[in-house]
């Protein structure tokens, strides 16, 4: 038996914004309240003390609207899809950049990351191929080296290999650290999301000195997109609606734009 079931009802937003159609569940065949993990230290995209971030408004906007409530759990991000098929009281993982759970519904283009790799510009360091990077020391956020990792199979070869010695690449989950790794020059190199860099930045910016210029090196041209991956496939459908209609009306980028200031 399906854990719900869904009748279609419109919703039209008038206004300046477009009209759209969005399919609801009935309110009274749906649960009170669900439970989706997250990915930890990954500031502003998910925000613990809060409960807040990117991330987290945006589940959370989403199941507002069918009166879902939302119990978030933190865990690290590489255990995400392995927590998701472990323990029956999590609903759904957000955030998830791999597709290893095929009896689970993955809904795409949830939230997008702009990896760069991050120097210090005084220390004249020249990335222009993934092969470049082998000649530093470079910190990572946890799993980026992982299988069907976002990054790609060329930067996977490089670094994902547990048997070849790797005493110049690491990875962390808590990107605060990554981020203190950096300014306290214990690492070369830095390749995380340039708003995750940015935010923390400030944090840090505390106890260590951040006034460094620094440079970007872009060696990805496009974003990298994350899905949130669902045990039940009528709940997920209930989402892909409602974030294809948070996209219509303004509301997904209001989102992104909230998080957007560093100060």
């Amino acid at each position: 038996m399906p854990l719900i079931k869904t009748v279609k009802v419109c919703l039209i937003i008038l206004g300046l914004l477009p009209s759209f159609v969005i399919h609801f569940a009935q309110a009274s065949e749906l649960p009170e309240s669900i439970t989706v993990a997250f990915g930890q230290y990954k500031e502003p995209y998910v925000i613990q003390e809060t409960d807040r971030g990117i991330e987290v408004d945006i589940i959370k906007e989403v199941f507002a609207r069918v009166g879902v409530s939302i119990n978030a759990l933190y865990i690290p991000y590489k255990n995400l899809e392995e927590a998701l098929e472990t323990f029956p009281s999590i609903d759904a993982a957000a955030g998830v950049s791999t597709r290893t759970l095929e009896q689970f519904t993955y809904i795409p283009n949830f939230s997008f990351f702009n990896n760069v790799i991050v120097s210090k510009t005084r220390n004249n360091i020249e990335i222009n191929s993934f092969s470049d990077l082998t000649e530093y020391s470079l910190l990572a956020w946890q799993g980026a080296a992982s299988s069907g990792s976002a990054l790609g199979e060329e930067f996977i070869a490089l670094f994902g290999n547990a048997e070849r010695s790797q005493d110049k690449y690491f990875e962390l989950s808590n990107q605060y650290q990554q981020n203190a790794m950096f300014w306290s020059d214990r690492v070369d190199l830095v390749l995380l999301d340039e708003h995750i860099f940015e935010w923390y930045r400030r944090p840090v910016g505390m106890v260590l000195d951040v006034s460094d210029e620094v440079t970007y090196h872009r060696l990805w041209n496009e974003s990298h997109s994350t899905s949130v991956v669902f045990k039940d496939e009528e709940l997920a459908d209930i989402f892909r609606q409602g974030l294809a209609a948070l996209k219509e009306s303004g509301q997904y980028r209001a989102i992104y734009d909230r998080y957007r200031s560093y100060n």
